[in-house]
């Protein structure tokens, strides 16, 4: 028997325990309505199955989960799961309603002498009432719960305190506050019992049995921790909003009885890797006075830290210069404040900093953003919009005459040619793809951008809407941007930020030019969603790619290409699914009405002087090519670790640009994949063989061993493989592909930390001109 059989036929001995319940009910609902039989036995009797019910849901719901993880069909699992949850709730409701009739009575009793107690009271609480009317108070609002686990505990503390044992409220109007409070998708919980006093203490119980899950609340709250938002650069207000959500989070496991005193190490890493460079440094040097830092040392150096930066950006904001306006008599007074230089931390202006000065153009653009440094002036406290400085010396332009960079290239020569078009004809409708991206601000608030990818343009472009969201400095550059019949609009600068995904921990950094707008929305025609029969499994870059939405960010070439991986699956309708590290984008032509307008984006940019000085090259023959940095850095770290072996074979070590420890969990990612090999395995036996047959050469060959001891290893990293048939193939049929592609929950992959080594072959001009040399020559396919 496999296991998936045997969850099923555990999950069927509970459903027949509903039936049986069911059944009972029905037997009882004659004595009901015929002799309306309060016997003392049978209540005590249908209370007992009632508790012994309500814990039923509990089993069946782990059976329930432990089937759709091992499942290939899981919209069949989700009918099963609605269906017999919906059993349940009934068979539930109908037991407590046949409780709540017997003590009908009872409850009248109890209403009576309640509201003589009311009315006995009710004279003592006038005075009261008299003096908080003259006291306004704010309203407490409960919020609307819409089902997320992090926000329950708070909802269902507000809830029980403020109506469900409010004594003042019937049970009727605390069910329709209940309703009234609870979302659309959580509603439907309740939905099938009758709008009733009866049906109030019922419906409560089942929120409270759906979402009061110990297990799914904590392990909400320890992702929460895991994914904290990184810190770009010094911020008082992004450091205590990171203290908060720790300290929230934290709170609520130790109510959870989580042992969060024991927490610190993980927490203080967690914390740490977080943080940006600045206060990551300062916190290395401060804990260094510990033995053994706690999770309160560093709150409470975070909290200094906050401190001290709220200072220093209000004395930034504070230090304006104030032109004297002519006929002002007043006398005023200034403290003139010594010189300090923020790149050398020595007492004189940076203009006059050696260090400074021998830095690169770049390299001084770069350090005068990072302290939030005036272009214009290279002072504190404004902006080259606001500064009166004088401007550059040499081209007059808005930045100090430090910052100059002499241009080879003229700006009539270097243009970006976008181009849009809108064409009418009759034909299929296009879906151009889109995703939706995360971009954090300066102050480490995050907003979602949507994208449109075109691989036809040369450069990537960001709306200047968005761009002021993000409240980064722009570095001013002078672009032409043309479209067709040489319509022309202009590039205000240049960006570069860090992107994220929404739907993983994928990121990547580039640059966007700064521009009015981008396109229309998209896209611009309706589209059908129920036709398309998108896979449960598939987590799509953009799930709104149906809406017309306006486009934020265009990802050009630059990126495009970097973003793809393998992996397509095609739609009806004649539409693509293409897997990438964003997620899955759709695109391609529809099989529809016809359409009116077309939309084609393309950049592309001219350099004359480029073009010249790649035409002289191409005409020049070198007998060599300079290494660049990282090819030198490859080459010296084969010459350094190669050798050989006992046995004769050649050994060295994989140059890495950083140290294995950036590289997240993958364990994750690589479990599920090798689970679908598996199942291939079943479905193609002479695949499996094959598979087999390379792993086994694979080890006799000692290409791999063993680990013998997981649980020691202080780094591990699971690289997924899957096999690709080529039965064209001569030689070797079956190739094992290892995808060190796929990143990590950290956003690195393992080909992203490798350096790259020099091109060790001839270039394909060399090798055609060697090719010509010959009289006869041998070619093989």
């Amino acid at each position: 028997m496999t296991e998936i059989e045997r969850l099923v036929r555990r999950r069927a001995a509970f459903k027949a325990q509903i039936t049986i319940l069911n059944n009972y009910l029905n037997e009882l609902e004659g004595k009901f309505i015929n002799a309306n039989i309060t016997d003392d036995i049978i209540l005590t009797e249908l209370s007992q199955r009632k508790d012994r019910f309500i814990n039923l849901i509990e089993k069946l719901d782990e059976v329930q989960l432990q089937i759709e993880e091992i499942t290939t069909n899981f919209d069949v699992e989700l009918d099963e799961r609605t269906a017999f949850e919906s059993d349940f709730n009934k068979t539930l409701a109908r037991a407590r309603y046949f409780l709540q009739k017997s003590k009908t009575t009872n409850i009248e009793q109890d209403n009576d002498n309640l509201s003589s107690q009311r009315s006995e009271t009710g004279s003592d609480n006038v005075a009261l009432c008299q003096n908080l009317n003259n006291l306004k108070l704010p309203a407490i609002e409960i919020p609307t719960y819409d089902g997320d686990y992090d926000t329950w505990l708070e909802f269902r503390d507000t809830y029980e305190s403020l109506i469900h044992t409010n004594v003042n409220l019937s049970d009727i109007q605390k069910f329709h506050y209940l309703r009234a409070f609870l979302g659309p998708r959580v509603r439907e919980i309740i939905a099938s019992l009758a709008f009733s006093a009866l049906s109030y203490k019922p419906a409560w119980e089942l929120i409270c049995n759906r979402f009061n899950n110990s297990r799914i609340l904590k392990q909400n709250h320890v992702k929460a921790l895991f994914n904290l938002n990184l810190i770009h650069e010094e911020s008082s207000q992004a450091l205590r909003k990171l203290i908060d959500i720790v300290s929230k989070h934290l709170r609520a496991l130790t109510i959870l009885d989580e042992p969060t005193n024991t927490w610190d190490t993980l927490v203080i890493y967690l914390i740490s890797i977080k943080l940006d460079n600045e206060t990551l440094k300062h916190w290395e040097e401060a804990k260094s006075g510990y033995v053994n830092p706690t999770l309160d040392n560093l709150t409470t150096f975070l909290k200094h830290r906050a401190d001290m930066l709220e200072t220093l950006e209000q004395s930034k904001n504070s230090k304006r210069v104030i032109p004297r306006s002519k006929g002002d008599n007043k006398t005023k007074a200034f403290v003139a404040s010594k010189p300090y230089c923020v790149y050398c931390k020595k007492d004189h202006y940076i203009q006059n900093c050696e260090a400074f000065v021998r830095l690169s153009i770049e390299q001084r653009r770069t350090q005068a953003m990072k302290n939030h440094l005036c272009l214009n002036c290279l002072r504190l406290g404004h902006t080259s919009k606001m500064c009166y400085a004088s401007s550059c010396k040499t081209c007059n332009a808005r930045h100090n005459t430090l910052l100059h960079e002499e241009r080879v290239s003229s700006s009539e020569n270097e243009q970006t040619v976008n181009l849009s078009s809108h064409i009418n004809f009759n034909g299929d409708q296009v879906l151009l793809s889109t995703a939706l991206l995360k971009i954090f601000d300066k102050n480490g608030k995050c907003h979602v951008a949507r994208a449109l990818l075109d691989s036809g343009s040369q450069s990537s472009f960001i709306t200047e809407d968005f761009c002021n969201k993000l409240q980064f400095d722009v570095i001013p550059t002078k672009i032409t941007v043309s479209g067709l019949s040489e319509a022309q609009s202009n590039v205000s600068g240049k960006i570069s930020i860090q992107v994220h995904s929404k739907v993983n921990n994928f990121s990547f950094k580039n640059s966007f030019l700064v521009i009015r707008n981008i396109t229309e929305t998209l896209p611009n025609f309706k589209i059908n969603i129920k036709n398309l029969n998108i896979p449960d499994n598939i987590k799509l870059a953009d799930p709104h790619f149906y809406k017309p939405e306006r486009v934020d960010v265009l990802l050009g070439a630059d990126c495009f290409w970097n973003l793809m991986c393998v992996g397509q699956i095609k739609l009806n309708n004649g539409l693509l699914l293409q897997k990438g590290k964003l997620g899955w984008v759709i695109a391609g032509r529809m099989q529809s009405n016809p359409c009116t307008t077309t939309i084609r984006n393309f950049s592309k940019a001219n350099d004359i002087d480029k073009q010249l000085t790649r035409f002289c090259e191409l005409e020049e023959f070198r007998h060599s090519k300079p290494l660049s940095n990282e090819e030198k850095l490859c080459e010296e770290e084969f010459v350094r670790t190669f050798k050989r072996d006992s046995e004769g074979r050649f050994v060295v070590t994989i140059p890495l640009k950083q140290g294995p420890e950036v590289l997240g969990d993958k364990y994750d990612i690589a479990k599920p994949r090798f689970l679908s090999l598996e199942r291939r395995f079943k479905r193609d036996p002479e695949f499996k063989k094959r598979y087999i047959n390379f792993i086994n050469e694979y080890k006799n060959m000692k290409h791999m061993s063993k680990i013998e001891h997981p649980d020691n290893a202080t780094f591990s990293y699971y690289m997924p493989h899957h096999g690709v048939i080529k039965e064209s193939s001569l030689t070797t049929k079956l190739r094992v592909v290892f995808d060190a592609s796929c990143p990590s929950s950290s956003g690195y992959s393992f080909n992203d930390l490798q350096l790259v080594g020099p091109t060790i072959q001839s270039d394909l001009f060399s090798l055609l001109l060697q090719y010509r040399t010959y009289n006869y020559v041998i070619s093989a396919i």
